[in-house]
């Protein structure tokens, strides 16, 4: 009998099952830690963002997007702004729109090696659009953020 309890030990170490259906913790995203790098443009674009967020926060949708939309004419390549974008179209119920700004976010942060934080976010909103394991996997990852389901503006600011 002690022989198998030992099997049985090793085995349990060996798969690792005291982890099973655990999603390694990421430090929380938020675009305001990111305010002071790159050249002019992407600090610029990045203060766009976040007053767009801050607009949203408020309760105005309308300048939140506008902020968003300025911030890409800035710097065309800020990955932020997409994200900001998506989830505002998430927030919209407009999938598509939600969608297309996720795909530009997620290959803009690829190509600058993003924080893996970012990635929980791009994650997250293709949750909302439907996919309950991405959901669930950000909801594992960054629980202080994405534990009720939702990306607030103020939580991605």
């Amino acid at each position: 009998m002690r022989g198998w309890i030992g099997v049985l030990l090793v085995a349990a170490g060996l798969f690792g099952c005291a982890g099973v259906g655990r999603t390694p913790r990421v430090e929380p995203f938020r675009i305001s830690q990111i305010a002071s790098e790159g050249d002019a443009a992407r600090k610029a674009s990045v203060r766009l963002v976040l007053g767009g967020l801050e607009a949203e926060s408020a309760g105005n949708m309308a300048r939140g997007r506008s902020l968003f939309e300025r911030a890409l004419q800035v710097d065309p390549n800020n990955p932020y702004a997409f994200l900001a974008l998506a989830r505002s179209a998430c927030e919209a119920e407009a999938p598509e729109q939600c969608l297309h700004f996720l795909e530009q976010a997620e290959a803009l942060m690829r190509l600058e090696d993003a924080p893996p934080g970012a990635f929980v976010h791009v994650e997250g909103l293709r949750g909302v659009l439907g996919s309950a394991q991405q959901l669930r996997y950000a909801e594992g990852a960054s629980p202080a953020i994405w534990g009720d389901g939702l990306l607030d503006a103020r939580e991605l600011r």
